[in-house]
């Protein structure tokens, strides 16, 4: 069965997950770093926060999407998890075109 957080371990997570890693803060309140990671971000807590992608980026990435994510995430200084997410989203968004299209 699932142990329950303390408001002492949130408590430590809360000032100890920015400067350590999960599995630190885990090792420190004698936790799995999985169940640290997962309570962090039930508590709303970020490593980072999320850089939002303008409208420049946007159109350059378009321009320049038959570079890897690698490529692309070296041309934005981004995470290649970031540039692959932004890849799915766009081609979703064609994909809805293209089907729009089809119907009309």
């Amino acid at each position: 069965m699932a142990r329950h957080y303390t408001a002492d371990e949130d408590l430590f997570i809360r000032e100890h997950y920015k400067t350590n890693t999960y599995f630190d803060v885990a090792m420190a309140i004698g936790r799995d770093p999985r169940s640290v990671r997962e309570r962090a971000i039930t508590l709303g807590l970020r490593k980072q926060k999320r850089k939002e992608w303008t409208h420049e980026e946007c159109v350059k990435f378009l321009s320049n999407i038959q570079l890897s994510n690698q490529k692309l995430a070296e041309m934005f200084n981004r995470n290649p998890r970031s540039v692959s997410a932004k890849r799915a989203w766009f081609r979703s968004r064609i994909d809805i075109l293209n089907e729009n299209e089809r119907l009309a």
